[in-house]
């Protein structure tokens, strides 16, 4: 302990040194480490700030005229919808989509990135025979069997495989270097992130030549740990040892077991209370996913499993328990999202010494919802980030971008306020709330990021009562001054 605080004051001292008088006055603030985002999508962030926000969107009808203008392009394409804040409270369809264009693709894919919906020139270029069946997803249909443009989990294959989400290297280029600009203007040096599978047309290898190139070029100043949505492990070995330690890493395999809440696709034990035929989606079955999990094992790397409702959950804790790996590995190892969570799954996950990738900033549109999705007994075991923190599993907290803002401030925000960020904040399990030590925990855990610091233009706890306000005044990365 006294070598790390030796540490940390040789590093503070280096730090005054390289500040000149301006800044020197302005370290009355706060000085805290650089943020980390332990689950995001670097990018599709970057794409998804070069496209519509549709985020903030109050009606289809709005949504229909913010994109009218994108008409002219080749394809339109956007993020964000969320039908739980439309005043028509259902989803968008295809004819809704055609008064946007009816000669070109419409592409609206929905805030939890789960379920996407397009316009009937779509549906009709995809040249379904019927509606098919699709194993871990789903096409909506009318009342008179007709696709209405819906497609949940991995009917969305159909679209990819289509081309409608190719992309080139030099895209991924610019969506890395747009997504790492406002990262950095957000305090945020080191992301945990799935990019390998961002676009059907292109290999998981070109994808990380990307990343390659811009280290090279000295372009790439955030620090980026992927989480590998590759279902062999053995093909990343070599690249794993190549990349370790350098500022873009392999960090551990991703795999998913389930959907979201919103989209009603997350994979609960009850049915859902408001819609009591629906249990959600089983992405993929145990036996695939255990293969996977011990192929990752074998090869040494950590895994990273999405699974948010409690049976997703349940089967991925049995599937860890079934691997009969050292604690070691465990503790490398994690659940992203993590949402829904009763207590004898929690002591499960305990027992294992599994990580929790949770995101806070979830609570602003979640908090709406989860009453109505999962009746008040279970709403009551959603987002029990203390509970965790009492019961000693480790929180890693981040965004889950473009699902939502990186924004630390916010999700800080949300981790200890346990409210929305709305103008009339709706509360939810305030006993679930941290302290701002222990919500702060969270986003720097990472020991690599040692020499990264975020200066603050105030006390966290007073940025926390304008959380809307950007507080970000300097960024330093790997001890060298960046914003």
């Amino acid at each position: 302990m006294l070598q790390e605080k030796e540490r940390r004051r040789i590093k503070m001292k280096a730090l005054d040194l390289s500040l000149n008088e301006t800044q020197k006055n302005s370290l009355k603030k706060v000085l805290v480490p650089g943020f980390q985002d332990s689950h995001m999508h670097l990018i599709e962030y970057g794409k998804f700030l070069s496209q519509v926000d549709l985020r903030a969107v109050k009606s289809i009808s709005e949504m229909i005229g913010l994109l009218k203008p994108d008409a002219e392009l080749e394809k339109v394409e956007s993020f964000g919808w969320n039908q739980e804040n439309f005043v028509e409270k259902r989803y968008p369809n295809r004819y809704d989509l055609d008064k946007i264009a009816d000669d070109r693709p419409v592409l609206l894919s929905r805030i939890c990135g789960h379920v996407t919906v397009v316009n009937s020139y779509v549906v009709e270029a995809l040249a379904m025979e019927g509606v098919p069946a699709v194993d871990g997803g789903s096409i909506d249909v009318d009342s008179d069997g007709n696709p209405t443009g819906i497609f949940r989990e991995k009917a969305r294959d159909l679209l990819k495989e289509k081309g409608y989400y190719d992309a080139t290297p030099d895209d991924l280029k610019k969506y890395i270097l747009t997504a790492q600009e406002d990262l950095l203007k957000k305090g945020v040096t080191t992301v945990h992130s799935d990019d390998l599978a961002s676009f059907p047309n292109l290999s998981w290898k070109v994808v990380v030549k990307a990343f390659e190139d811009l280290m090279e070029s000295g372009q790439l100043i955030l620090k980026v740990v992927e989480q590998a949505n590759v279902s062999d492990a053995k093909e990343l070995r070599d690249t794993v040892s190549r990349l370790r330690g350098k500022r873009f890493e392999i960090g551990s395999i991703k795999r998913f077991t389930d959907g979201s809440l919103g989209a009603r696709t997350a994979h609960l034990r009850e049915p859902y209370n408001d819609a009591q035929q629906e249990f959600g989606i089983q992405l993929q079955s145990d036996e695939q996913l255990i293969k996977e999990m011990e192929t990752a094992y074998k090869a040494g790397i950590p895994l990273s499993i999405h699974a948010i409702g409690d049976r997703a959950i349940e089967r991925v804790l049995s599937c860890f328990e079934a691997l009969s790996a050292p604690k070691e590995y465990y503790g490398k190892s994690g659940i992203i999202h993590c949402q829904i969570t009763s207590q004898d799954l929690l002591v499960r996950m305990k027992a294992l010494g599994l990580r929790a990738y949770v995101q806070p900033i979830f609570l602003h549109e979640d908090a709406k919802i989860v009453y109505d999705r999962l009746g008040e007994n279970r709403a009551c075991e959603a987002y029990v980030w203390r509970t965790m923190h009492e019961m000693g599993i480790p929180l890693f907290m981040g965004s889950d971008a473009p699902i939502d803002t990186p924004d630390v401030i916010k999700g800080l925000y949300c981790a200890v306020e346990r409210k929305t960020l709305d103008q009339q904040p709706i509360s939810f399990l305030k006993g679930e709330s941290l302290t701002i030590d222990q919500a702060l925990e969270g986003y720097v855990r990472d020991k690599d990021s040692q020499d990264d610091w975020v200066l603050l233009d105030m006390p966290l706890a007073d940025c926390l009562k304008t959380p809307h306000e950007n507080h970000v005044v300097n960024v330093w990365v790997n001890g060298e001054w960046v914003l």
